[in-house]
């Protein structure tokens, strides 16, 4: 008998427990689409400019505003001033990843 009511409480926590991991998923993923609209106010005027760091980055913010590409040097940035002064920004935040030789 003790056996029978240690497993029912037993069963009863892991269905509580899995419910509100299930509930706080949800707030999380709701939270996160009030983030991306507040990253795309608050970044609106600036252009990112890099390499493969950057990828995901055109999913949070407008796809205008990120220009990269895998392997992308100083020389990418050169070739890419033209796309940036058209787009008038405020101001460009330059992001490469660590170099590897």
């Amino acid at each position: 008998m003790t056996k029978r009511k240690f497993l029912t409480v037993l069963i009863g926590i892991l269905i509580i427990l899995a419910a509100a991991c299930s509930n706080k998923q949800d707030d999380n993923q709701t939270g996160s689409a009030g983030a991306g609209d507040q990253y795309k106010s608050t970044y609106r005027n600036n252009i990112f400019l890099g390499d493969s760091i950057l990828d995901g980055l055109s999913e949070v913010l407008d796809d205008s505003r990120v220009i990269s590409n895998e392997g992308a040097t100083a020389q990418f940035a050169i070739e890419e001033v033209d796309q940036i002064v058209n787009k008038k920004t405020q101001d460009i935040l330059l992001c490469w990843g660590p170099l590897t030789y």
